[in-house]
């Protein structure tokens, strides 16, 4: 729907000069640069142009500028600290006016530079709440009641031995990434085997005590994925120490306690081996989570992303993941650099290396897509309507019922935050919003407004979004009441952001859902044991800086909690 642009008489400001035959010419402007939807770099905007006559008074940004000899003019923006200008200029001869406004953005566009992956690091904090896991996990495989059943019981007429049960504290896992690997050490801790010696039928019952005070298993876990690309760590180089023993056997002494002493320690000298050995038969690769691959649909749009490169390094697990849009995902390797722990948030489980481009690309495919297209005859165009009967001035609005049309535009951007609330921002500085009456559609608003999205991390895991209109300009109004620029734009502010804010509603969607399946559907018990401890929160956000400490533009690290607090 295009409506003509009509002078607003409520915007002018009365000349004070003479008026010298002006009235009898024609207002003209011509602005030449900057380009509509430009990207500047980290030049600022050059405003040139033309007006006529030379004498007409010309504004840029609500300034009065000079104009030189033929109505030429030029006048420079400063772009710095900005993500977009909406330059308005402004022409006016006595009783004509003439407008023009033209968005332009700092920095590059972002799809120019969207390298299609991402990379994240599972951090040295990380891998510390890791071992408690993989502690949880190793206790989950029931070794304790393996070691009861691997001593042999002794059943004679006279004599019974026989265990009675292991306690023992939860087992930790130390984990140290390197080069090769990640060294683990696996320490099983106040192990108490419990033996008891039965003799002439329960005449005399000894119970026996065997202590460890630790039970210590050293390997190298290679991590890997497998064809489902879920994570695995393969033990590998293993060592088992279980320490010295210390015996408490009570009612013996002399002879008879050496005998029990000696029968017992021949029961268990092979426990190391056979506790070593049962361990890798049967968990000589655990599975963490997975699959590290997923896609899903976000108003039509498809988000594909699948880790497809491992390497471990003193600073933690990094992981490559290619990202697709509308497309399979696609490889990941060489794309991004890996962040470094310490490029996010002290203590962060996990660093994730992002380009806005990632945003932009989804957010103009399915939030601006969908409000250029939303549909809003009929029903829906009414209850719009009727919201801007409320405007200053609305109450002139004829009846006969509405047609509205909205138009993002092509001129927008995303930009991410050192925050999480708001992680990025769409920028959309020309969002056309023009409403008609009757069944003709007989003009009665055409608007410009600058529209911001704000997209955040409610507690870390919801999606958040905040719609801000903070400038506008109105090309023409119906109503002959009262009204200013700036309240009919402040209404259509508040029109717009509960509409966005329904839309948004598609797009409601929560990390802790996205990554629910990571550790499967629980049924496995080691699985299950990880899955438990699994609660991913974005804590925050900041400028990804290489080692030179440049900046590539566009890429920013998430700082993640992986782990329940």
């Amino acid at each position: 729907m295009t409506f003509p642009i009509l002078p607003l008489a409520a915007s002018l400001i009365a000349c004070s000069r003479p008026d010298y035959g002006f009235s009898q010419l024609n207002l003209e402007l011509e602005v030449t640069s900057p380009e509509y939807g430009v990207f500047l770099g980290e030049e600022g905007a050059v405003v040139e142009g033309r007006v006529s006559p030379a004498g007409a008074v010309l504004l840029i940004e609500g300034e009065q500028v000079q104009v030189g000899e033929g109505g030429n003019f030029s006048y420079t923006l400063p772009m710095e600290g900005l993500d977009y200008r909406m330059i308005d200029v402004e022409a006016r001869m006595a009783d004509q006016y003439a407008r023009e406004r033209i968005p332009v953005f700092s920095g590059t566009n972002p799809v120019e530079l969207w390298p299609g992956a991402a990379t994240a690091r599972f951090t040295t904090a990380g891998l510390d709440q890791l071992g408690e896991s993989v502690g949880a996990i190793v206790d989950a495989t029931g070794w304790d009641t393996m070691i009861a059943d691997a001593i042999p019981s002794v059943d004679t007429d006279y004599v019974d031995v026989y265990t009675t049960g292991v306690t023992h504290q939860p087992t930790i896992a130390y984990l140290d990434p390197g080069a090769t690997g990640i060294a683990a050490q696996i320490v099983m801790q106040d192990i108490s085997l419990g033996i008891e010696i039965n003799a002439l039928d329960g005449i005399f019952v000894v119970p026996i005590s065997v202590g460890f005070e630790a039970i210590t298993i050293d390997a190298l876990l290679l991590p890997y994925l497998d064809d489902d690309k879920v994570l695995w760590l393969e033990l590998s180089e293993a060592a088992i120490d279980i320490g010295a023993a210390d015996f408490e056997i009570g009612a013996l002494d002399g002879y008879l306690l050496e005998l029990a002493t000696d029968a017992v320690l021949s029961l268990i000298e092979p426990l190391s081996d056979v506790l070593l050995d049962f361990l890798l038969a049967e968990y000589g690769t655990i599975e963490l989570f997975g699959p590290l691959a997923f896609e899903t649909d976000l108003l039509g749009t498809s988000l594909a992303a699948e880790v497809d490169d491992l390497q471990t390094d003193v600073q933690g697990l990094g992981l490559g993941l290619g990202i697709g849009i509308n497309e399979p995902a696609g490889s990941s390797v060489g794309r991004v650099a890996m962040p470094d722990e310490d490029a996010g948030a002290t203590e962060a489980h996990a660093v994730a290396a992002l380009h806005e481009g990632l945003f932009q690309l989804l957010l103009e495919d399915a939030l601006i897509g969908l409000l250029a297209d939303f549909d809003l005859s009929g029903t829906y165009g009414d209850i719009l309507g009727n919201m801007l009967t409320t405007l200053p001035g609305g109450d002139d609005a004829p009846g006969g019922g509405w047609c509205i049309d909205l138009d993002p535009g092509d001129a927008y951007v995303v930009r991410m935050k050192e925050s999480t609330l708001p992680v990025a921002q769409l920028h959309m500085p020309d969002f056309r919003f023009n409403a008609g009456t009757g069944s003709d559609c007989e003009p009665w608003l055409e608007s410009s407004l600058e529209v911001t999205l704000d997209l955040g991390f409610e507690n870390g895991t919801k999606l958040a979004l905040d719609v801000e209109v903070p400038d506008g300009a109105i090309y023409y109004y119906g109503s002959q009441d009262e009204w200013t620029e700036d309240e009919v734009v402040a209404g259509l502010g508040t029109t717009l952001s509960t509409l966005i804010g329904l839309a948004g509603g598609f797009l409601d969607f929560d990390i802790a859902d996205l990554l629910g399946g990571l550790a499967g559907d629980g049924s496995d018990p080691i699985t299950a044991a990880l899955g438990d401890e699994l609660d991913v929160k974005v804590t925050d956000s900041r400028k990804l800086y290489n080692a030179d400490g440049s900046w590539t533009e566009g890429m920013y690290v998430l700082s993640l909690n992986v782990f329940k607090e």
